[in-house]
């Protein structure tokens, strides 16, 4: 948990690890599910086909998972979520935000 501090209020973030596709999946899984959108509604509002969006979510049972999606659509997922994403190369030695 990190606090930003400014003149007027102080936000805190929270800071949520997925270093799997596994754990990217399921996370996606249910917070789709708490915002009560379906795969098709996901995928109008991430921009992406909703085949694509179930690979994505293992929810499709004749392809299977995706194993390494796109950058740009995971990023439009967890976007459309509402969450911010941050990429931290494995090794490396902290996160800098500005």
């Amino acid at each position: 948990m990190t606090k930003v501090k400014s003149e007027l209020q102080i936000v805190e973030k929270k800071v949520i690890s997925l270093p799997t596709q596994a754990r990217r999946a399921a996370f996606a899984r249910k917070e789709m599910r708490l915002q009560g959108l379906s795969v098709q509604a996901l995928a109008d509002k991430s921009g992406r086909h909703w085949m694509t969006v179930a690979r994505f979510l293992d929810l499709n049972e004749n392809l299977g998972p995706s194993m390494n999606p796109a950058t740009e659509t995971t990023k439009s997922i967890f976007m459309a979520l509402g969450y911010s994403l941050c990429f931290v190369q494995t090794g490396s030695k902290g996160i800098v935000e500005l």
